[in-house]
């Protein structure tokens, strides 16, 4: 394997770790949508958007767009409690720029431009304590599992090689997201905030045309993130409709906003 392959190899690896990204989609408050033994449903849509970097051999910087569509089902399995279930699309785009500095800092441009692909996610939210005064807090939890993505991109007049195809796969991914919140009951519906921890992992897949060697798979993990996270669930009247905003921070900015029905007693 010759340098000029090599440090393709590495760029490509490097970049795995822009692909861990996927993020939490809406966490929502503490206190459940659905009502004891009831149900609810929601439709909604996440926006995530980040900026990463890493000093090594090589020095990138990453822009990293997620875009998220869902419906929400939700059951009330205990009072002040439920369990929930996403099932949607999610669609990955990274931008940016390596540096392969062995082979005369040539730089590559990576464009990474996954299409909408099913995920699932599973959570629970729940309220540990109220106050007479509005104020409750408790935790809340989701899993997020994701399709495979997969994309073509070019190193373009890499020297003596020329235009080199590589194809990238990131699969196997899935983040784990667990939090504690406050709410507030105000006359215009909950506002909550929080923080929470959150963990990803996932393998990334390499296919090089012209280089002379098979595939290589990198396994890779995000751990000890934390972000924090506000929203408001906002009632129309007593007619079982909800809009909940919701806006978090973690290594970049995320919203998402859902219309949410609750059914049953």
């Amino acid at each position: 394997m010759n340098r000029t392959a090599v440090s393709a190899l590495v760029l490509a690896m490097l970049m795995a770790p822009a692909a861990a990204c996927l993020a939490a989609q809406e966490l929502g408050p503490p206190e459940p949508y659905a009502r004891h033994r009831g149900g609810a449903l929601a439709l909604g849509y996440a926006y995530y958007s980040s900026e990463w970097e890493r000093m090594s051999a090589l020095s990138e910087t990453f822009d990293i767009d997620m875009n998220f569509i869902f419906v929400e089902g939700a059951y009330g399995f205990a009072p002040g409690w439920e369990a929930y279930t996403h099932l949607g699309a999610a669609k990955p785009e990274i931008r940016g720029e390596g540096t392969m500095e062995s082979v005369g800092d040539y730089t590559a441009e990576i464009v990474f431009d996954g299409s909408y692909k099913f995920y699932f996610s599973l959570g629970l939210r729940g309220v540990l304590a109220e106050s007479e005064h509005g104020w409750g807090f408790g935790p809340v939890f989701q899993y997020n599992y994701y399709s495979d993505y997969d994309d073509t991109m070019i190193f373009e007049d890499v020297p003596s090689l020329g235009d080199v195809d590589v194809k990238a796969t990131y699969k196997d991914a899935y983040d784990v997201n667990i939090g504690v919140a406050a709410l507030y009951d105000s006359h215009l519906g909950p506002v909550y905030f929080g923080i929470f921890g959150y963990w990803a992992r996932g393998r990334a897949r390499f296919e090089f045309t012209g280089l002379g060697y098979g595939p290589v798979t990198y396994e890779f993990e995000e751990k000890r993130n934390a972000g924090a996270y506000a929203g408001w669930r906002l009632p129309f009247g007593d007619s079982g409709w909800h809009l909940n905003l919701e806006g978090m921070y973690k290594s970049g900015p995320t919203f998402a906003v859902s219309f949410n029905r609750v059914f049953g007693v």
